[in-house]
């Protein structure tokens, strides 16, 4: 009975395989046929088909055949499809990727057999040149297929990334219009002597992004000529450089004679030479930095003979560019203050006080300037003196005696008085012989008082 049992079970199961055979059979081919037609020859896939993957049935990307893999703008393109539902509604639009948008082109409806044949349509100029991908979509399944083809321009054109540049910029630029795969030449420069160099157009006639540096960092005008050498189209545009505009801080900027100056200067070409001159007399020059800039540079001090106004200037070797700024120049005009204003002869009297250079020395004379120094001392960066000296007063002076400070750089002078008080002398009168001391009274003697009894 067994026996039975399991032959019977092994004729049900055989029945049951046959037609899972014949059907997987039946589709593999026309599955095979449909995928091997999808690389090359202007079509690609998109969404899925129908076809058998481990004896299940799965969808396939339909096709999408063009007539030609390149259409000029505004021209006629042609174009089928498969693997669409029968009848459904279609969509045909250019999809431009790297601009983000998509441009409708038509609206066919699939035949009975899901399929469309041999559709043209127009490309219009809204349709950017380059490489571009034809995208049919279905709007009930869903179902998308693509193909790529090359929009050439319908007319030459030359975009540039700006038309007013520096002499640091680099010029950008991108061209269209020419034949596919040909050979531009391109000038820039002065139109006598311009710089030279070739690129490759691609399948669409467009040039690749370009930059090139300026073959000249002097203002001006520069000419850009591109030129096709099968087509012949050629394209040009007026480039003008504009000068450099640096900039100079300083600091500080007021101060006087002999001080100390550091200054800022930005703007200027990267590692150029850059000269530094006070009213025009070059003092000194430096190298910029690779952005063209210099930060807190220490250049020559102030000159000791710099009156009112001094003009600091920088200019580049290579570029030209200049830039100026005004030091305030603090014109010497000193006080002075003593560290004692009367005393008796041979007193030590220090000066202390402000306004002559910075980091003169300061001599000190009795009376007047023209008289032999008597001390000295030097002043601080910003042109004040503390406690110079001594200067000490003669024994034989008398009344008022005038001290007179002097700078020897910036010739400034000033004075302060000392009062010289000599001691009280017993007898003494100012100026005559001492006199003989008054006599002296003598002392009455009490008188004892008598008490009454």
């Amino acid at each position: 009975m067994a026996p039975r049992r399991t032959l019977l079970l092994a004729l049900v199961a055989l029945l049951l395989a046959v037609p899972a055979l014949v059907l997987g059979s039946a589709l593999r081919p026309a599955v095979e046929d449909r995928s091997a037609a999808s690389p090359g020859g202007g079509q690609a896939g998109g969404s899925e088909g129908i076809g058998p993957l481990g004896g299940l049935l799965v969808a396939q990307r339909p096709t999408v055949r063009l007539g030609a893999d390149t259409v000029v703008q505004s021209g006629q393109l042609t174009l089928s499809a498969r693997g669409f539902a029968p009848g459904e509604p279609l969509v045909v639009e250019a999809v431009l990727a790297e601009e983000g948008k998509q441009v409708e082109l038509h609206r066919p409806t699939a035949g009975a057999d899901g399929s469309l044949e041999e559709l043209a349509v127009s490309v219009p100029e809204a349709v950017t040149s380059g490489q571009r991908t034809i995208r049919v979509t279905g709007q009930q399944s869903g179902q998308v297929g693509e193909a790529t083809v090359y929009v050439r321009a319908a007319r030459p054109w030359l975009v540039l990334g700006a038309e007013t540049l520096r002499p640091t910029d680099r010029l950008g630029f991108v061209a269209g219009g020419f034949e596919p795969h040909e050979q531009v030449r391109v000038a820039f420069g002065q139109p006598e002597a311009p710089a030279t160099f070739e690129l490759s157009a691609d399948r669409a006639g467009n040039t690749v992004w370009t930059e090139t540096p300026l073959p000249s960092v002097q203002a001006g005008a520069y000419q850009l000529v591109l030129i096709g050498a099968q087509s012949g189209v050629r394209l040009d545009r007026t480039v003008q450089v504009e000068p450099l505009k640096p900039v100079l801080e300083l600091s500080p900027w007021y101060g006087p004679p002999g001080g100390h100056l550091e200054l800022n200067g930005q703007g200027f070409l990267p590692r150029e030479t850059v000269s530094v001159a006070y009213d025009e007399a070059q003092v000194g020059e430096f190298e910029a930095d690779e952005y063209g800039n210099t930060w807190g540079l220490r250049v020559p001090d102030i000159p000791y003979d710099a009156t009112h106004t001094l003009v600091v200037t920088l200019k580049g070797a290579t570029s030209g560019a200049a830039a100026s700024a005004e030091f305030k120049v603090a014109d010497p005009h000193p006080w002075a203050e003593l560290s004692t204003y009367a005393g008796p002869p041979g007193a030590a009297v220090y000066v202390s006080g402000g306004g002559w250079a910075a980091r003169e020395r300061v001599t000190l004379h009795l009376g007047e300037d023209a008289s032999p120094a008597v001390g000295s001392g030097t002043t601080d960066e910003y042109g004040y003196l503390r406690f110079a000296g001594p200067a000490p007063i003669p024994p034989s002076a008398d009344g008022i005696v005038q001290i007179v400070a002097v700078g020897e750089r910036s010739g400034a002078q000033t004075s302060a008085k000392f009062t010289v008080v000599r001691p009280y002398i017993p007898g003494a009168v100012p100026g005559g012989q001492p006199q003989s001391p008054r006599p002296t009274l003598p002392v009455p003697t009490p008188v004892p008082t008598v008490s009454p009894r």
